[in-house]
């Protein structure tokens, strides 16, 4: 698979993909996309080959908890304000979207490979 393989299938779902690297030289990748309550919504992978993108995105995908998620804007700072919802279950709903956004690149990743 190559970046540009990778940029088309994330740009068909929407999502922005940034390639960089660290100050210590390890690569990175950025996924981001606006969740649909309006979050900007950011997944950062470090990898050393293209071909640990997918197992690096499962990883996220997996260990991604949408309740911590929301737990986390319903702070000062997120309540209402910021552009968050006010309401806890529309910020629950909002983050359990970006999981299935999630979800649906890795698929896409993956289905391309196979």
């Amino acid at each position: 698979m190559t970046k540009a393989k990778i940029e088309k299938i994330a740009e068909e779902l929407g999502w922005t993909v940034t390639w960089d690297k660290n100050e210590g030289g390890t690569k990175l990748v950025m996924f981001s996309q606006y969740s649909p309550a309006g979050q900007d919504f950011n997944v950062e992978l470090e990898y050393k080959t293209l071909g640990e993108i997918e197992d690096k995105l499962r990883e996220y995908y997996d260990s991604y908890d949408p309740s911590y998620e929301a737990y986390l804007w319903l702070d000062d700072n997120g309540h209402g304000k910021n552009g968050a919802p006010y309401e806890m279950i529309d910020v629950y709903n909002d983050m359990k979207a970006c999981e299935e956004m999630l979800y649906e690149l890795y698929q896409s990743i993956m289905d391309f490979k196979q």
